[in-house]
């Protein structure tokens, strides 16, 4: 059979490739599409757009307050998720009392350290840092889940930690983690340029250490999910940049089939690229829930934020 000839490309035609996801299985797809040759604007060119006035398509839910964001989700039976952090930097929790907790008014269920999935490295004994989730509480409503956090007991066996880089890279440093304190992919090196030349060259050489805080982008809306379980279906509203992300996470975290995760985010109050995955809260929202049975929303406080 002789080889088929290849299709000449066409003058009036243009091929563009995009990647088609369905249902987590992604394919390249290649569309031909008539050519578009825009004739150049001149100063009598009537425009549809450019130069009016046109109203965001979000614009009338933002500002009569319609729009629905991961805070305004209200399930049938929603219980409300309060998270444990760390009072610590460094150590292991010997203790973890939960009993008085437990007790109050409102309180349905609890989770302490070793009971998330060791996939998602959620509420361990080994604490790492101030402020880490080592357990949280679900309630009736936001404030019983705080009281009940407020109510549980932590003893913990301090450890020595490092606070600087300075610190964290001497010889006999305490180890973050059992592989070190540095990265181990190690820093982006960029060169340009021959740089040893150019500071003999240079008639003025300046030598400064400079030291900036911790950054937070610190959106107006805080990270936050509603989770819901329809027997073994997991759907979840997200204040998330990255929904696909999301549901790749938490399908590999709690050991589901991709396709039995929906991640929906109806609207974002800021996010700069700081939601782009699951975090403790997605996850403990998720367990949660499908402990009790109920849909469970865990929305961080801005202390949370912080951490």
């Amino acid at each position: 059979m002789p080889p088929k000839k290849k299709k000449p490309e066409s003058p009036n035609s243009r091929f563009v490739v995009t990647t088609v996801e369905v249902e987590g299985r992604s394919e390249q797809r290649i569309v031909e599409l008539p050519a578009f040759n825009p004739a150049p604007w001149t100063d009598n060119t009537t425009l549809g757009i450019v130069g009016t006035s046109v109203t965001r398509v979000d614009a009338t839910e933002k500002v009569t307050g319609r729009a629905r964001y991961t805070a305004d989700i209200v399930r049938p039976g929603q219980l409300y998720a309060a998270i444990v952090r760390s009072t610590i930097p460094k150590g292991k929790i010997t203790r973890f009392d939960s009993s008085v907790a437990a007790k109050l008014p409102g309180v349905f269920d609890i989770i302490g350290p070793g009971d998330a999935p060791a996939r998602t490295r959620l509420l361990p004994t080994d604490v790492l840092y101030a402020g880490q989730p080592i357990g949280a509480v679900c309630a009736t409503s936001e404030a019983a889940a705080r009281r009940a956090v407020q109510a549980i007991i932590v003893d913990y066996d301090r450890a020595p930690f490092a606070s600087t880089f300075e610190d964290a890279t001497a010889p006999e440093a305490p180890k973050v983690r059992p592989s070190g304190n540095l990265n181990p992919l190690g820093p982006v090196v960029l060169s340009r340029g021959n740089i040893d030349a150019g500071l003999i060259e240079a008639d003025v050489v300046i030598e400064r250490e400079y030291r900036t805080p911790v950054q937070l982008h610190t959106a107006l809306e805080p990270h936050g999910s509603a989770a819901e379980w329809e027997n073994d279906r997991l759907t979840i509203w997200e204040s998330t940049q990255g929904i696909f992300r999301v549901r790749a996470e938490v399908a590999k975290g709690l050991g589901l089939p991709l396709t039995h995760v929906r991640v929906i985010n109806d609207y974002m109050g800021g996010g700069f690229g700081a939601k782009n995955g699951a975090g403790a809260h997605t996850f403990i929202a998720a367990l949660l829930a499908r402990r009790t049975g109920r849909p469970v929303r865990c929305i961080n406080d801005r202390e949370g934020e912080q951490v």
